[in-house]
């Protein structure tokens, strides 16, 4: 079975998880800009990442996506809101990263629509470029 196709009930939120996601949803919106790490300026996916990690529960993430992606430990089994999920774009460098949110959700900063916003895991770009998924917070 794909990590994405799990049809388990996905437990409820923890503290921290809920808190991650609070300040996720609460960036909506936000602007795209490459290389962006901050409200002012926008995000990219990696900084707007590493910005709600530090600001929900103070985890200094690393700047670029290609690193992130070797934090944590890998989730091998049923997602949980919070996690890092990762996809493979194009080319040998191109990753892009979200935060599950649950329910088959996630949010990230794409630069195509251009804001921070909320997507559908199992939609078939995404779940075609799906890479795996890394668990930041502990169980």
């Amino acid at each position: 079975m794909h990590l994405l196709d799990s049809s388990s009930e996905e437990p409820l939120p923890n503290r921290e998880q809920e808190k991650i996601i609070s300040i996720a949803k609460g960036l909506i919106g936000t602007p795209y800009h490459f290389g962006g790490t901050n409200l002012i300026d926008g995000f990219d996916c990696s900084g707007y990442v590493a910005y709600v990690y530090i600001m929900a529960v103070g985890m200094p993430l690393p700047r670029q996506a290609r690193d992130q992606i070797k934090t944590g430990t890998a989730v091998s089994s049923s997602l949980q809101p919070g996690d890092i999920v990762y996809f493979k774009i194009a080319g040998p460098n191109s990753w892009h990263t979200g935060i599950y949110l649950g329910r088959k959700k996630f949010i990230h900063a794409p630069s195509y629509n251009g804001v921070v916003n909320i997507q559908n895991i199992n939609l078939s770009y995404w779940k075609k470029r799906f890479f795996g998924a890394r668990r930041l917070l502990k169980d």
